[in-house]
């Protein structure tokens, strides 16, 4: 029997041990892919920084950044009327039903 628990219990250290093994050569290979690819996306950055995009204004295709603003408002906008709706819309008979039922076990 103790024989048993010794090999159950070696067995558990074996297949935790692995598992934290690759973990961690999951964590160094990342890092490893970082290291090496960091250098690209600081360049690509340095190129067009947040500052300078928000600074263009868009002149070829004027027109589709105008329709996608707008397609942008009216989505909002209908989004806020389908909110507001559902707020004032009554609660249907079946949960107001379970709500007494509740309310009379409490009581």
């Amino acid at each position: 029997m103790i024989e048993l628990l010794k090999q159950a219990l070696w067995l558990t250290l074996m297949g935790m041990g692995m598992t934290f093994l690759a973990i961690g050569a999951l964590v160094g290979l990342m890092y490893l892919l970082t290291a090496l690819f960091s250098e690209k996306a600081e360049e690509e950055a340095a190129i067009t920084s947040p500052a300078e995009a928000a600074a263009e204004t868009p002149t070829a295709g004027d027109d589709r950044y105008r329709a996608a603003a707008a397609a942008v408002i009216l989505a909002l906008t209908l989004e806020q009327a389908r909110r507001r709706e559902a707020e004032h819309r009554p609660d249907d008979p079946w949960t107001i039903y379970a709500r007494s039922q509740k309310l009379r076990r409490t009581l």
